[in-house]
């Protein structure tokens, strides 16, 4: 967390809360997520799919107060990060983010190729190494699962926050 203002640390913590549950779809996971740091940060500037660089960002915060004080954070969310070109695709938007001057937050959701996860966290550290301002985190959010019988077992709330 900043000295004296928001930044990435805050975002991260609040995201370490969510539980996803049932959500199957990037999409659903992106609108779950991004109505959860709405109350969590009412008084912030959030906002989805907008452009920053030549791509578009799932999720900015804008952390900023009345001092001027605060980060712009944005947030890459992957559902079912599973292929090479999925995790080269997401390292592509990071750098994107980074040469915007901006924090970034990636959060996989669902099912995620363990490797790759771990690819996308050395990545980060190895961002983070190099800039000063440019803290670079991971976090996995399992979602519920069904039963053999269909229904779905209650979100895991120990498990859901892992950071790296």
């Amino acid at each position: 967390m900043g000295l004296i203002e928001l930044d990435a640390d805050d975002v991260v913590a609040a995201i370490q809360q969510w539980v996803p549950g049932p959500l199957f779809s990037e999409a659903r996971c992106q609108d779950a997520l991004f109505r959860f740091l709405k109350r969590r940060f009412p008084k912030k500037v959030l906002t989805m799919e907008e452009r920053v660089g030549p791509g578009r960002a799932d999720i900015v915060v804008r952390l900023k107060d009345w001092t001027g004080f605060g980060a712009t954070v944005v947030i890459e969310l992957k559902y079912g990060l599973t292929t090479a070109n999925e995790y080269r695709r997401l390292v592509g938007q990071v750098a994107d983010y980074i040469k915007e001057k901006m924090e970034v937050v990636v959060v996989l959701c669902g099912p995620t190729s363990s490797t790759l996860a771990s690819r996308v966290k050395d990545h980060m550290r190895t961002l983070a190494a190099d800039k000063v301002w440019f803290k670079g985190h991971v976090l996995t959010k399992p979602v519920a699962e069904r039963t053999t019988g269909g229904h779905f077992l209650p979100g895991n709330a120990k498990d859901a926050g892992r950071s790296g």
